[in-house]
C-alpha cells in the first residue's frame, strides 16, 4: 500500500493545481515517507491557503524529515507568511530541523531575524550545524562579516559539515563574492580527502565559476 501511494505522489507532482486536495491527504498518512513526499510534492506547486495549512502543520509532525521539509518549503514563502514559522522551529527538538530553519530564515530576506539569528550563533548551546547556518543566513542578510566565519567551516574536522558548507556556499554566495570563495574552495578541494566532501566543492566550483 505504502510504495501505492508514493507511486501515486510521483504521479501527481505532474497534474499540478488539481493535484493538492489528494496531496494534503496523504501528508496525514500514517506512513512518514508518504507525509514526507506529500509534503514535497506539495512544496512543488502554487502555494494556496489550505496547502500551506498543511504544510504548517507539519511542523508539529513526529517524523524529523517531516518537519525538516516542511521547513524548506516555508522557506520559499514570502516572509509574512513565513517568519512566525520558521522563528518556531528554531525551538525543535532535532538539529537538523533547527539548522534548516535557520537557512530559511536567511531565504525569506527579513530583516528583523538578524538579532535573533546573531543571538542563536552567539549561543553557546548552538551546535556546529547550527553556526554554520546561521553565518551563511547572516550572510545572506547583509553581515558580509559572516561570509569568514562560514568559509571557516570548509576546515571542520567533521566531512559532513564540511560538506554542508560547500552546498550552503553554492547556494547563497554573492556574485561580488564568488572569486574569494572559489579561491578558498579550490585550496580546500586540494586537500580534501573524503570524496563525498569532494564531490559537493566540486559541485560548488562549477556552479559558482564564470562561464
Amino acid at each position: 500500500m505504502t510504495q501505492a501511494k508514493l507511486k501515486e505522489i510521483e504521479k501527481l507532482h505532474l497534474e499540478g493545481a488539481s493535484s493538492i486536495a489528494r496531496l494534503m491527504e496523504l501528508s496525514r498518512d500514517i506512513d512518514e515517507e508518504v507525509r514526507f513526499r506529500a509534503i514535497e510534492g506539495l512544496g512543488f506547486l502554487p502555494a494556496t491557503v489550505e496547502s500551506r495549512g498543511a504544510i504548517a502543520k507539519a511542523l508539529s509532525d513526529s517524523d524529523s524529515l517531516v518537519r525538516t521539509a516542511a521547513v524548506e518549503i516555508i522557506g520559499s514563502w514570502p516572509a509574512k507568511h513565513a517568519e512566525h514559522l520558521l522563528v518556531e522551529a528554531l525551538g525543535d527538538v532535532d538539529e537538523l530541523v533547527r539548522a534548516s530553519a535557520i537557512v530559511s530564515l536567511g531565504s525569506i530576506g527579513s530583516k528583523q531575524s538578524v538579532w535573533l539569528l546573531e543571538r542563536t550563533y552567539r549561543s553557546q548551546s548552538c551546535s556546529s550545524t547550527e553556526q554554520l547556518s546561521c553565518a551563511v543566513a547572516l550572510y545572506s542578510l547583509g553581515r558580509r562579516a559572516y561570509l569568514t566565519n562560514a568559509l571557516a567551516f570548509l576546515d571542520h574536522e567533521c566531512y559532513q559539515i564540511r560538506s554542508a558548507a560547500a552546498n550552503l556556499l553554492r547556494d547563497f554566495t554573492a556574485t561580488r563574492d564568488i572569486p574569494r570563495v572559489l579561491e578558498k574552495l579550490r585550496a580546500s578541494i586540494s586537500v580534501e580527502s573524503t570524496n563525498a566532501v569532494r564531490s559537493s566543492i566540486q559541485a560548488a566550483i562549477e556552479d559558482l565559476k564564470p562561464l
